[in-house]
Protein backbone atom coordinates (compact mmCIF):
# COMPACT_ATOMS: atom_id res chain seq x y z
CA UNK A 1 0.00 0.00 0.00
CA UNK A 2 1.70 3.16 -1.22
CA UNK A 3 0.81 6.27 0.72
CA UNK A 4 1.78 9.80 -0.37
CA UNK A 5 4.40 11.38 1.88
CA UNK A 6 2.13 14.40 2.31
CA UNK A 7 -0.41 12.18 4.10
CA UNK A 8 2.12 11.45 6.84
CA UNK A 9 3.19 15.10 6.94
CA UNK A 10 -0.37 16.36 7.30
CA UNK A 11 -1.74 13.88 9.83
CA UNK A 12 -0.06 15.42 12.93
CA UNK A 13 -1.25 18.89 11.94
CA UNK A 14 -4.84 17.77 11.55
CA UNK A 15 -4.82 15.75 14.75
CA UNK A 16 -3.54 18.63 16.87
CA UNK A 17 -5.88 21.13 15.22
CA UNK A 18 -8.94 19.05 16.08
CA UNK A 19 -7.88 18.20 19.63
CA UNK A 20 -6.73 21.68 20.58
CA UNK A 21 -9.45 23.76 18.91
CA UNK A 22 -13.23 23.91 18.57
CA UNK A 23 -13.17 23.13 14.86
CA UNK A 24 -15.38 20.29 13.55
CA UNK A 25 -13.28 17.42 12.14
CA UNK A 26 -15.11 17.39 8.83
CA UNK A 27 -14.32 21.07 8.28
CA UNK A 28 -10.65 20.52 9.14
CA UNK A 29 -10.47 17.55 6.78
CA UNK A 30 -12.13 19.51 3.97
CA UNK A 31 -9.53 22.26 4.35
CA UNK A 32 -6.59 19.89 4.07
CA UNK A 33 -8.18 17.95 1.23
CA UNK A 34 -8.30 21.21 -0.73
CA UNK A 35 -4.63 21.77 0.11
CA UNK A 36 -3.76 18.31 -1.26
CA UNK A 37 -5.79 17.95 -4.44
CA UNK A 38 -3.44 15.29 -5.83
CA UNK A 39 -4.63 12.76 -3.25
CA UNK A 40 -6.88 10.10 -4.75
CA UNK A 41 -10.18 8.93 -3.26
CA UNK A 42 -8.44 6.01 -1.57
CA UNK A 43 -5.91 8.36 0.04
CA UNK A 44 -8.68 10.62 1.31
CA UNK A 45 -10.62 7.72 2.82
CA UNK A 46 -7.47 6.42 4.47
CA UNK A 47 -6.59 9.88 5.79
CA UNK A 48 -10.08 10.41 7.23
CA UNK A 49 -10.12 6.96 8.84
CA UNK A 50 -6.75 7.46 10.51
CA UNK A 51 -7.75 10.94 11.69
CA UNK A 52 -10.99 9.85 13.34
CA UNK A 53 -9.44 6.78 14.96
CA UNK A 54 -6.64 8.84 16.44
CA UNK A 55 -9.01 11.54 17.65
CA UNK A 56 -10.99 8.76 19.31
CA UNK A 57 -8.01 6.99 20.88
CA UNK A 58 -5.39 9.75 21.11
CA UNK A 59 -4.73 9.39 24.81
CA UNK A 60 -4.53 5.60 24.64
CA UNK A 61 -1.80 5.63 22.01
CA UNK A 62 -0.12 8.52 23.77
CA UNK A 63 0.05 6.35 26.91
CA UNK A 64 1.33 3.35 24.96
CA UNK A 65 4.19 5.46 23.62
CA UNK A 66 5.12 7.69 26.57
CA UNK A 67 3.37 6.64 29.78
CA UNK A 68 5.91 8.22 32.11
CA UNK A 69 4.79 11.77 31.24
CA UNK A 70 1.61 13.34 32.58
CA UNK A 71 -1.04 13.91 29.93
CA UNK A 72 -1.67 17.62 29.37
CA UNK A 73 -4.01 18.47 26.51
CA UNK A 74 -3.01 22.14 26.34
CA UNK A 75 0.70 21.36 25.89
CA UNK A 76 0.40 18.66 23.23
CA UNK A 77 2.85 19.28 20.41
CA UNK A 78 3.95 18.00 17.02
CA UNK A 79 6.39 15.45 18.41
CA UNK A 80 3.76 13.95 20.69
CA UNK A 81 1.28 13.72 17.81
CA UNK A 82 3.90 11.88 15.77
CA UNK A 83 4.49 9.48 18.66
CA UNK A 84 0.79 8.73 18.81
CA UNK A 85 0.57 8.15 15.07
CA UNK A 86 3.66 5.99 14.98
CA UNK A 87 2.30 3.77 17.75
CA UNK A 88 -1.08 3.59 16.03
CA UNK A 89 0.49 2.43 12.78
CA UNK A 90 2.63 -0.13 14.63
CA UNK A 91 -0.50 -1.63 16.19
CA UNK A 92 -2.87 -1.53 13.21
CA UNK A 93 -0.66 -1.30 10.13
CA UNK A 94 2.67 -2.96 11.05
CA UNK A 95 3.47 -3.39 7.37
CA UNK A 96 3.61 0.39 6.88
CA UNK A 97 6.88 2.11 7.76
CA UNK A 98 6.15 5.64 8.93
CA UNK A 99 8.61 8.50 8.40
CA UNK A 100 8.17 9.86 11.93
CA UNK A 101 11.63 10.28 13.46
CA UNK A 102 10.61 9.81 17.10
CA UNK A 103 11.46 7.17 19.69
CA UNK A 104 8.71 5.26 21.43
CA UNK A 105 8.94 4.41 25.10
CA UNK A 106 7.65 1.05 26.27
CA UNK A 107 4.66 1.01 28.66
CA UNK A 108 5.68 0.43 32.28
CA UNK A 109 2.48 -1.42 33.21
CA UNK A 110 -1.23 -1.64 32.56
CA UNK A 111 -2.95 1.45 31.26
CA UNK A 112 -5.10 3.43 33.66
CA UNK A 113 -8.87 3.42 32.98
CA UNK A 114 -8.77 7.00 31.70
CA UNK A 115 -5.85 6.25 29.36
CA UNK A 116 -7.51 3.06 28.10
CA UNK A 117 -10.84 4.84 27.50
CA UNK A 118 -8.99 7.85 26.06
CA UNK A 119 -10.75 10.95 27.40
CA UNK A 120 -9.63 14.34 28.65
CA UNK A 121 -9.22 14.53 32.42
CA UNK A 122 -12.13 16.89 32.87
CA UNK A 123 -14.63 15.03 30.69
CA UNK A 124 -13.81 11.65 32.23
CA UNK A 125 -14.33 13.05 35.73
CA UNK A 126 -17.64 14.57 34.61
CA UNK A 127 -18.78 11.15 33.37
CA UNK A 128 -17.91 9.62 36.75
CA UNK A 129 -19.81 12.33 38.60
CA UNK A 130 -22.88 11.92 36.41
CA UNK A 131 -23.06 8.14 36.02
CA UNK A 132 -20.97 6.71 38.86
CA UNK A 133 -19.89 3.09 38.39
CA UNK A 134 -21.89 2.87 35.17
CA UNK A 135 -19.56 5.35 33.46
CA UNK A 136 -16.68 2.93 32.80
CA UNK A 137 -18.96 0.68 30.74
CA UNK A 138 -20.55 3.61 28.93
CA UNK A 139 -17.18 5.24 28.24
CA UNK A 140 -16.01 2.05 26.57
CA UNK A 141 -19.22 1.73 24.56
CA UNK A 142 -18.83 5.28 23.28
CA UNK A 143 -15.58 4.23 21.61
CA UNK A 144 -17.35 1.77 19.32
CA UNK A 145 -17.65 2.59 15.63
CA UNK A 146 -21.26 3.74 15.11
CA UNK A 147 -23.68 1.87 12.91
CA UNK A 148 -25.41 3.66 10.04
CA UNK A 149 -29.20 3.80 10.30
CA UNK A 150 -31.64 5.01 7.68
CA UNK A 151 -35.16 6.30 8.16
CA UNK A 152 -37.59 5.47 5.37
CA UNK A 153 -39.43 8.53 4.08
CA UNK A 154 -42.95 7.12 4.12
CA UNK A 155 -44.24 10.15 2.24
CA UNK A 156 -42.71 8.51 -0.82
CA UNK A 157 -42.01 4.83 -0.20
CA UNK A 158 -42.45 1.88 2.18
CA UNK A 159 -39.49 0.29 3.93
CA UNK A 160 -39.57 -3.02 2.03
CA UNK A 161 -39.55 -1.18 -1.30
CA UNK A 162 -36.68 1.03 -0.19
CA UNK A 163 -34.71 -2.00 0.96
CA UNK A 164 -35.10 -3.65 -2.44
CA UNK A 165 -34.18 -0.46 -4.28
CA UNK A 166 -31.01 0.04 -2.23
CA UNK A 167 -30.05 -3.59 -2.78
CA UNK A 168 -30.36 -3.08 -6.53
CA UNK A 169 -27.79 -0.27 -6.18
CA UNK A 170 -25.41 -2.45 -4.20
CA UNK A 171 -26.30 -1.42 -0.65
CA UNK A 172 -27.51 -4.23 1.60
CA UNK A 173 -29.59 -3.32 4.64
CA UNK A 174 -31.48 -5.09 7.38
CA UNK A 175 -34.81 -4.09 8.90
CA UNK A 176 -34.59 -2.95 12.52
CA UNK A 177 -36.91 -4.77 14.90
CA UNK A 178 -39.29 -2.53 16.82
CA UNK A 179 -39.43 0.04 14.03
CA UNK A 180 -41.53 0.15 10.86
CA UNK A 181 -39.22 2.60 9.07
CA UNK A 182 -35.63 2.02 10.25
CA UNK A 183 -32.96 0.19 8.25
CA UNK A 184 -29.40 -0.61 9.27
CA UNK A 185 -26.68 -0.47 6.64
CA UNK A 186 -24.69 -3.73 6.64
CA UNK A 187 -21.51 -2.21 5.20
CA UNK A 188 -20.60 1.44 5.74
CA UNK A 189 -20.57 3.14 2.34
CA UNK A 190 -21.57 6.54 1.07
CA UNK A 191 -25.18 6.67 -0.10
CA UNK A 192 -25.18 10.23 -1.43
CA UNK A 193 -24.93 9.14 -5.06
CA UNK A 194 -27.77 6.62 -4.91
CA UNK A 195 -30.99 7.31 -6.78
CA UNK A 196 -32.89 6.54 -3.58
CA UNK A 197 -31.13 9.32 -1.68
CA UNK A 198 -31.31 11.85 -4.49
CA UNK A 199 -35.04 11.14 -4.80
CA UNK A 200 -35.57 11.79 -1.08
CA UNK A 201 -36.67 8.26 -0.26
CA UNK A 202 -34.73 8.12 3.03
CA UNK A 203 -32.71 10.12 5.52
CA UNK A 204 -29.61 9.01 7.38
CA UNK A 205 -30.74 9.25 11.00
CA UNK A 206 -29.63 7.40 14.10
CA UNK A 207 -32.02 4.86 15.60
CA UNK A 208 -32.38 6.68 18.93
CA UNK A 209 -32.93 9.99 17.16
CA UNK A 210 -35.80 8.44 15.23
CA UNK A 211 -37.67 7.80 18.49
CA UNK A 212 -37.92 11.53 19.28
CA UNK A 213 -40.51 12.47 16.66
CA UNK A 214 -42.37 9.22 17.29
CA UNK A 215 -42.87 10.16 20.95
CA UNK A 216 -44.12 13.60 19.91
CA UNK A 217 -46.96 11.76 18.11
CA UNK A 218 -47.63 14.37 15.41
CA UNK A 219 -51.12 14.24 13.94
CA UNK A 220 -52.78 15.66 10.81
CA UNK A 221 -54.24 19.15 11.12
CA UNK A 222 -52.07 20.03 14.11
CA UNK A 223 -49.78 23.02 14.50
CA UNK A 224 -46.35 21.68 15.40
CA UNK A 225 -43.16 23.58 16.23
CA UNK A 226 -39.64 22.18 16.17
CA UNK A 227 -37.93 25.02 18.01
CA UNK A 228 -34.32 23.78 17.87
CA UNK A 229 -34.52 22.28 14.40
CA UNK A 230 -30.88 22.46 13.32
CA UNK A 231 -30.43 20.55 10.08
CA UNK A 232 -33.99 19.26 10.30
CA UNK A 233 -33.75 15.48 10.56
CA UNK A 234 -36.44 15.34 13.24
CA UNK A 235 -38.49 18.02 11.48
CA UNK A 236 -38.68 15.87 8.36
CA UNK A 237 -39.67 12.88 10.46
CA UNK A 238 -42.48 14.90 12.05
CA UNK A 239 -43.80 15.82 8.60
CA UNK A 240 -43.65 12.20 7.52
CA UNK A 241 -45.51 10.94 10.60
CA UNK A 242 -48.19 13.57 10.10
CA UNK A 243 -48.54 12.44 6.48
CA UNK A 244 -47.87 15.99 5.22
CA UNK A 245 -51.13 17.11 6.81
CA UNK A 246 -49.80 19.10 9.77
CA UNK A 247 -48.46 22.64 9.76
CA UNK A 248 -44.82 22.27 10.84
CA UNK A 249 -42.74 25.30 11.84
CA UNK A 250 -38.98 24.68 12.04
CA UNK A 251 -37.03 27.24 14.02
CA UNK A 252 -33.38 27.81 14.86
CA UNK A 253 -31.00 30.64 15.71
CA UNK A 254 -28.78 29.72 12.75
CA UNK A 255 -30.22 30.65 9.36
CA UNK A 256 -27.76 28.52 7.29
CA UNK A 257 -29.10 25.40 8.99
CA UNK A 258 -32.65 26.34 8.09
CA UNK A 259 -31.64 26.99 4.49
CA UNK A 260 -30.22 23.47 4.30
CA UNK A 261 -33.41 22.15 5.88
CA UNK A 262 -35.47 23.80 3.15
CA UNK A 263 -33.46 21.96 0.51
CA UNK A 264 -33.88 18.66 2.34
CA UNK A 265 -37.62 19.25 2.76
CA UNK A 266 -38.07 19.85 -0.96
CA UNK A 267 -36.19 16.65 -1.78
CA UNK A 268 -38.28 14.71 0.75
CA UNK A 269 -41.58 16.08 -0.54
CA UNK A 270 -42.37 17.59 2.89
CA UNK A 271 -44.52 20.42 1.62
CA UNK A 272 -45.99 21.69 4.91
CA UNK A 273 -42.73 22.80 6.56
CA UNK A 274 -42.04 26.47 7.08
CA UNK A 275 -38.88 27.92 8.63
CA UNK A 276 -38.30 30.84 10.99
CA UNK A 277 -35.02 32.25 12.28
CA UNK A 278 -35.06 33.05 15.99
CA UNK A 279 -33.35 36.43 15.88
CA UNK A 280 -35.11 38.01 18.85
CA UNK A 281 -37.26 37.12 21.86
CA UNK A 282 -40.20 38.68 20.06
CA UNK A 283 -40.26 35.72 17.64
CA UNK A 284 -41.05 33.38 20.52
CA UNK A 285 -43.44 35.81 22.22
CA UNK A 286 -45.60 36.02 19.10
CA UNK A 287 -46.10 32.24 19.20
CA UNK A 288 -47.59 32.11 22.71
CA UNK A 289 -50.32 29.43 22.92
CA UNK A 290 -49.82 28.63 19.23
CA UNK A 291 -48.79 24.97 19.03
CA UNK A 292 -50.53 21.68 19.68
CA UNK A 293 -47.10 20.07 20.00
CA UNK A 294 -43.60 21.39 20.58
CA UNK A 295 -40.26 19.65 20.15
CA UNK A 296 -37.32 20.98 22.15
CA UNK A 297 -34.22 19.07 21.12
CA UNK A 298 -31.98 21.34 23.16
CA UNK A 299 -28.21 21.96 23.02
CA UNK A 300 -26.24 19.69 25.33
CA UNK A 301 -22.85 18.14 26.02
CA UNK A 302 -23.28 15.59 23.23
CA UNK A 303 -22.18 12.86 25.62
CA UNK A 304 -24.49 10.32 23.97
CA UNK A 305 -23.10 10.77 20.46
CA UNK A 306 -19.35 10.61 21.11
CA UNK A 307 -19.13 7.59 18.80
CA UNK A 308 -20.03 9.94 15.93
CA UNK A 309 -18.24 12.96 17.35
CA UNK A 310 -15.13 11.75 19.20
CA UNK A 311 -13.78 15.32 19.19
CA UNK A 312 -16.26 15.99 22.02
CA UNK A 313 -13.81 14.25 24.37
CA UNK A 314 -11.32 17.05 23.84
CA UNK A 315 -13.31 20.04 22.67
CA UNK A 316 -16.07 20.13 25.30
CA UNK A 317 -14.77 22.07 28.29
CA UNK A 318 -16.03 22.99 31.76
CA UNK A 319 -17.01 26.47 30.54
CA UNK A 320 -19.16 24.80 27.85
CA UNK A 321 -20.83 22.67 30.52
CA UNK A 322 -21.95 25.73 32.47
CA UNK A 323 -23.01 27.53 29.30
CA UNK A 324 -25.13 24.61 28.16
CA UNK A 325 -26.92 24.48 31.51
CA UNK A 326 -27.84 28.14 31.22
CA UNK A 327 -29.00 27.70 27.61
CA UNK A 328 -31.22 24.74 28.45
CA UNK A 329 -32.84 26.62 31.32
CA UNK A 330 -33.49 29.63 29.10
CA UNK A 331 -35.02 27.57 26.30
CA UNK A 332 -37.32 25.63 28.62
CA UNK A 333 -38.46 28.76 30.45
CA UNK A 334 -39.10 30.85 27.34
CA UNK A 335 -40.21 28.35 24.71
CA UNK A 336 -42.71 26.33 26.76
CA UNK A 337 -45.27 29.12 26.34
CA UNK A 338 -45.49 28.24 22.64
CA UNK A 339 -47.71 25.29 23.61
CA UNK A 340 -51.42 25.93 23.95
CA UNK A 341 -53.32 24.62 27.00
CA UNK A 342 -53.96 20.92 26.52
CA UNK A 343 -50.94 20.61 24.24
CA UNK A 344 -47.77 18.58 24.66
CA UNK A 345 -44.03 18.95 24.51
CA UNK A 346 -41.12 16.60 23.94
CA UNK A 347 -37.85 17.54 25.61
CA UNK A 348 -34.83 15.68 24.26
CA UNK A 349 -31.05 15.73 24.32
CA UNK A 350 -28.30 13.64 22.80
CA UNK A 351 -26.84 13.44 26.32
CA UNK A 352 -26.79 10.64 28.87
CA UNK A 353 -25.92 12.88 31.82
CA UNK A 354 -28.75 13.32 34.40
CA UNK A 355 -27.89 16.98 35.06
CA UNK A 356 -28.98 17.78 31.50
CA UNK A 357 -31.96 15.48 31.57
CA UNK A 358 -33.94 14.29 34.61
CA UNK A 359 -32.56 17.01 36.90
CA UNK A 360 -33.30 19.68 34.33
CA UNK A 361 -36.92 18.54 34.02
CA UNK A 362 -37.35 18.28 37.79
CA UNK A 363 -36.20 21.87 38.12
CA UNK A 364 -38.58 22.99 35.36
CA UNK A 365 -41.61 21.16 36.77
CA UNK A 366 -41.00 22.55 40.26
CA UNK A 367 -41.67 26.06 38.92
CA UNK A 368 -44.32 25.28 36.27
CA UNK A 369 -47.38 23.77 37.93
CA UNK A 370 -49.32 23.74 34.65
CA UNK A 371 -46.97 21.13 33.23
CA UNK A 372 -46.80 17.41 34.08
CA UNK A 373 -44.40 14.65 33.09
CA UNK A 374 -45.93 11.78 31.12
CA UNK A 375 -42.93 9.64 30.16
CA UNK A 376 -39.14 9.78 30.22
CA UNK A 377 -36.56 7.42 28.82
CA UNK A 378 -32.78 7.32 28.61
CA UNK A 379 -31.19 5.35 25.78
CA UNK A 380 -27.65 4.33 26.63
CA UNK A 381 -25.29 3.73 23.71
CA UNK A 382 -24.57 0.08 23.12
CA UNK A 383 -22.64 -1.71 20.43
CA UNK A 384 -24.62 -2.03 17.18
CA UNK A 385 -27.54 -0.06 18.61
CA UNK A 386 -28.40 3.61 18.58
CA UNK A 387 -26.75 6.61 20.17
CA UNK A 388 -27.26 7.81 23.71
CA UNK A 389 -30.40 9.93 24.03
CA UNK A 390 -32.84 11.26 26.59
CA UNK A 391 -36.48 11.82 25.63
CA UNK A 392 -39.33 13.02 27.82
CA UNK A 393 -42.94 13.88 27.02
CA UNK A 394 -44.78 16.53 28.99
CA UNK A 395 -48.39 17.72 28.96
CA UNK A 396 -49.73 21.23 29.52
CA UNK A 397 -52.89 21.44 31.60
CA UNK A 398 -56.15 22.75 30.21
CA UNK A 399 -57.06 25.96 31.99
Amino acid sequence: MKIPATVFETLPLVLLEIIKSKKPPDKVLDFYFKQNRKWGSRDRRFFAEITYENVRYFRKYWALSKVQNKFEQKTLNDEQAKRVLKKYFQVHYPEIVTPYDVELNSPSGELSPIDEASYSNWFYELGQQELGEQWSMVAKSLNQTPSVFLRTNTLKIERSELQSLLASEGHETEAVQGSSVALKLKIRKSLASTKAFQSGLFEIQDLSSQKVAELLQPKPNEKIVDACAGGGGKTLHIASLAKNKASVLAMDIYQPKLLRLAVRAERAGATQIKTQVIDSKNVINKLENYADALLLDVPCSGSGVIRRHPETKWQFQQSDWFHVQKTQDQILQEYCKIVKPGGRMVFSTCSIFPTENEKKLHQFLSTHSDWSLETKQTFLPEENLGDGFFIATLNKAVR
